[in-house]
Parts: structure tokens; C-alpha cells; sequence
């Protein structure tokens, strides 16, 4: 339900962006806005990140490719980054599975985004992103393997290359 609130949101973004403004959005999500000032409203902590909103687009694609990917269509995620980035590693790992195994659960779901560094034609934002209970099923013997739910936190680094921004690393 989250990740649909995000598309929306970004789908919302991008209609303001095409009638000319540049709009931080608020969304219904847990998505936190970073800062460092105490005397924050609780509903601005709702808000991402004050940037250039097709910055934030590599980070909603990538995690969007991670939930196709779960159903054994690696295409999205390996097109949703730069070449080398170490967030495709996870692509190499998911396709040693399918031959043998399905998974089954509800995926990945982003949760929260702060800005780290902001320059003109690159940013890094901190992205922590919630991964639900994933079973992983044999396919001859059904015998399951249950991945736990965590939360990863990472830093995604964007870049501005042509007219539109890349996801190009993680650390």
C-alpha cells in the first residue's frame, strides 16, 4: 500500500512538474524528511526532501524493480541503474534462485529518504527500505526457507547525466 502511495506521489510530482512547478510534495507515507532542526511540524516530517524531484525518481524505480524481481522479471532492476553499481548485485543473486525456487512474500517498501549531500549534478540520500517476511520455495521438493524481515539502510547515490538523473552507487 506504501509503495502505491509513493508511485502516486511521484506520478503527482511529475503532473506539477509538467504544469511548471516545482512542488515538495507531501504524501500519505512514512516517508521522513531530513533534518536537523527540532522545531519541525509532525506533518512536515511526511515531506521528501526539498530537491529536484527527478532526483528522487532512480530511488523509487530501483525499489519498484526490487518487487518485480521478486516474481523472476530481473529486467527492471538490472535497467534501473548505472552499469557497476553495486545495488545490481542483488539481480545476480535473485537469478541464481529462479531456476530452482520461488519466493513468496509481500517485498521491499521504501520508508524513509534524507538528503546526505546535495550538489547540482549529484546527491546521496540516505534510503532506508523495510523488506517483509520472503519464503523461499523448492520447486521439486517444497521444502521453505524463510528469509526475516529487515530493514536495510544505504546510501543511494544519484547523477545528473543527459536530461535525467541515474542511480549510480550504494554504500
Amino acid at each position: 500500500m506504501k509503495l502505491l502511495s509513493l508511485l502516486l506521489t511521484l506520478l503527482l510530482t511529475a503532473c506539477a512538474r509538467a504544469e511548471g512547478s516545482m512542488l515538495s510534495t507531501l504524501t500519505p507515507s512514512e516517508i521522513s524528511y531530513e533534518s536537523s532542526d527540532d522545531q519541525i511540524s509532525e506533518q512536515d516530517k511526511y515531506l521528501l526532501p526539498l530537491v529536484d524531484p527527478d532526483s528522487l525518481e532512480p530511488i523509487f524505480n530501483y525499489v519498484t524493480a526490487l518487487n518485480l524481481a521478486l516474481t523472476g522479471d530481473l529486467s527492471k532492476l538490472k535497467a534501473s541503474a548505472a552499469f557497476g553499481c553495486g545495488c545490481l548485485d542483488i539481480a545476480k543473486r535473485l537469478e541464481s534462485f529462479f531456476p530452482t525456487a520461488s519466493l513468496i512474500g509481500a517485498g521491499y517498501e521504501l520508508s524513509g529518504i534524507w538528503l546526505e549531500k546535495d550538489e547540482p549534478k549529484m546527491k546521496i540520500f540516505k534510503v532506508e527500505i523495510n523488506r517483509s517476511d520472503i519464503t523461499k520455495v523448492d520447486k521439486k521438493t517444497g521444502a521453505k526457507v524463510l528469509w526475516s524481515a529487515s530493514k536495510i539502510t544505504n546510501l543511494f547515490i544519484v547523477q545528473q547525466r543527459g536530461f535525467g538523473w541515474q542511480l549510480i552507487d550504494t554504500k
